[in-house]
């Protein structure tokens, strides 16, 4: 995969080393369900925890930016990130943006026009409106995947890879955090915060 989509990290978000888990209990695993996929097991926040920490014995990981866009795979689908684990476990980078009647959905930028078949801006349109559009890849070529809402990706994530949450800024910080407690996504999820006030509400 390109390196322009998929970047091998040494600091991840500035606080934690990416890196290769450091027991048995957390080492990569194959899902039966998803043959050639590469999968990151954490079972707890310890285990979470356990992942991150680092040894002089770890090896770097890819963090996919976006989900690891490629021709064909739209950044920021489920798809995307399901394409990335056939090659290597990941990590999950993805974006949250708020519709108008406040459904969290995985989009980075504001406006619609550039990587879905809709236009105008993510928070002055319905999730019905959001749920009749198809992703188009960096490339513009048109796909049959969806827009995912966070939930879906949370849900998606367990057993399979770790994700960092970019929070748009018109996006309530509460409101992913909710999202992250009903799917009891509190291991797998770790949310990007630009301010202290921020951090402090996790």
């Amino acid at each position: 995969m390109s390196n322009y989509y998929l970047w091998i990290t040494g600091l991840f978000i500035g606080l934690i080393s990416c890196s290769s888990p450091k027991s048995k209990q957390h080492e990569v695993e194959l899902d039966q369900s998803e043959q050639n996929s590469h999968q990151i097991q954490v079972n707890s926040l310890s285990d979470t925890e356990d992942f991150y920490t680092w040894t002089n014995d770890r090896i770097p990981m890819v963090s996919a930016h976006r989900g690891g866009p490629y021709p064909g795979y739209p950044e920021n689908a489920i798809e995307t990130f399901s394409n990335v684990l056939k090659f290597t476990p990941a990590i999950i980078e993805l974006d949250v943006a708020m519709t108008k009647d406040s459904v969290l959905v995985l989009m980075h930028d504001d406006d619609l026009s550039r990587t879905t078949t809709g236009t105008g801006k993510v928070n002055e349109v319905t999730y019905e409106y959001i749920q009749s559009l198809f992703l188009e890849d960096n490339d513009g070529n048109l796909t049959d995947f969806k827009v995912p809402t966070l939930e879906e990706a949370l849900i998606w994530s367990k057993g399979k890879a770790l994700l960092t949450v970019d929070i748009k800024r018109s996006v309530p910080y509460e409101k992913v955090i909710e999202a992250v407690r009903k799917t009891k996504s509190e291991a797998q999820a770790a949310l990007i915060s630009y301010s202290f006030e921020a951090a402090k509400k996790n």
